[in-house]
């Protein structure tokens, strides 16, 4: 009987430290995109970056007000960030996510009079009740969003106040997950890709659902910049670049 208590109590133990040792290396990779996100501003006429603690967002402005990319992670912050480029958020008439984690979905209200736009694949992780796990480790939330919204299919093209955008099914970080490919001349990738210097490269694998998945999408976005010739890429936490894919 001792023997089973000790064993009982060493399993404990080591569930308590593993659990804690996620926490830390969660808070590691958030507090290391805090410092790799872009401030707030309009670095391409039309194309408007929104920072949030450790996450962008955007806007770009179209004949028919203007249309997101995910909402941050607070609303209150989403706001006062679009206060510092006299933008008001009633003018958001469209917003298209990326995926729905937290921190892409956290200040939709902000936008009232949005139409909202989400992956068909998407759609059915979020209802199937399956929890958004991180890689291997097979513990976590159910994601949620209350919210009405359209669903697209891969490379769905939306025609919006003169507006082209293209939606591009890249699973791996959620199943749905989804990048958007503006007149064909900036891509977004939300939680898909990351820049390490001047390189695209792979999301964190250990925030990532499906790491093969993710890969491969990576892949195929690679592919896509350059047959295609797109000349801005802009991710969720790693700031944006000039694409150039040797």
């Amino acid at each position: 009987m001792k023997a089973l208590i000790i064993s009982i109590k060493l399993l404990v133990t080591g569930f308590i430290a593993f659990v804690v040792a996620i926490a830390i290396t969660i808070l590691r990779e958030m507090k290391r995109m805090s410092k790799l996100v872009s401030e707030t501003s309009e670095p391409i006429e039309g194309v408007y970056i929104l920072k949030d603690r450790f996450v962008n967002s955007f806007l770009i402005k179209s004949s028919d007000g203007y249309i997101a990319i995910d909402s941050c992670e607070n609303k209150q912050n989403l706001i006062k960030q679009m206060e510092k480029l006299s933008i008001e958020p009633d003018d958001v008439k469209h917003l298209f996510l990326t995926h729905s984690d937290q921190d892409h979905t956290g200040g939709l209200n902000a936008f009232p009079n949005a139409n909202i736009y989400l992956s068909q694949k998407e759609h059915f992780f979020i209802k199937s009740g399956i929890k958004r796990t991180f890689g291997f480790i097979k513990i976590g939330r159910i994601n949620k969003l209350e919210h009405e919204y359209t669903t697209f299919s891969n490379e769905q093209v939306f025609e919006i106040g003169g507006t082209r955008i293209e939606c591009i099914i890249t699973s791996g970080h959620t199943p749905g997950s989804a990048s958007f490919i503006i007149d064909d001349k900036y891509l977004f990738s939300g939680d898909t890709l990351a820049i390490n210097g001047d390189t695209l490269t792979e999301f964190s694998r250990f925030i990532s659902m499906d790491t093969k998945a993710n890969k491969m999408s990576v892949k195929n976005l690679k592919e896509i910049i350059k047959a295609r010739n797109i000349g801005y890429v802009f991710t969720a936490h790693h700031g944006y670049l000039k694409s150039e894919i040797d």
